[in-house]
């Protein structure tokens, strides 16, 4: 299974690569400049690869109030083939491709980094291509701010209890 690396660039929201959400991934949404949309929008083509005819990128090309944008991300592990793959958490890096331990904040400008492949499903006369996010280069940063001011939930079924109850 060969692979290709791809190297697109925008803004960057929601990245999560410190340690996998609850479905094993590592993820990130990328709102893509003019030029990474349309390599995005080529990589959802259908190709042929030695005479075979694979199926395009999957990942949805959504659009909100922000621009076009696209998820991407790399499960932490895999059981392929009945064999279980670890994968590496994406790497950030600052714009000197030096390691960068920094939460990336929503609208950082940055390049990231795709490792594309092709693959075969068992049964299926047509292949398809994946995408897996590497690495993260960050070319300017907005820092990540936690929002603090939200107000903590109310869960139906529990009255609320004063903070100086003893019995609590």
């Amino acid at each position: 299974m060969a692979t290709n690396s791809v190297y697109l660039q925008g803004i960057a929201k929601w990245v999560r690569v410190a340690t996998p959400d609850m479905y094993g991934k590592y993820a990130m949404v990328l709102y893509p400049n003019e030029e990474s949309l349309n390599k995005i929008k080529k990589l959802k083509e259908i190709q042929t690869i030695n005479g075979r005819q694979y199926e395009g990128l999957k990942n949805k090309l959504r659009r909100d109030e922000d621009g076009d944008n696209m998820a991407f991300g790399c499960h932490a592990e895999k059981i392929i083939k009945g064999v279980r793959r670890l994968y590496a958490a994406p790497m950030i890096l600052d714009k000197d491709n030096l390691p960068y331990h920094v939460n990336v904040g929503n609208g950082s400008e940055v390049t990231i980094k795709l490792e594309t492949y092709s693959y075969s499903p068992p049964g299926s006369k047509m292949g398809g291509t994946a995408a897996r996010l590497v690495s993260i280069r960050v070319d300017k940063l907005v820092p990540y701010e936690a929002n603090s001011n939200r107000e903590p939930k109310e869960i139906r079924g529990f009255s609320k209890v004063p903070a100086d109850n003893p019995e609590f």
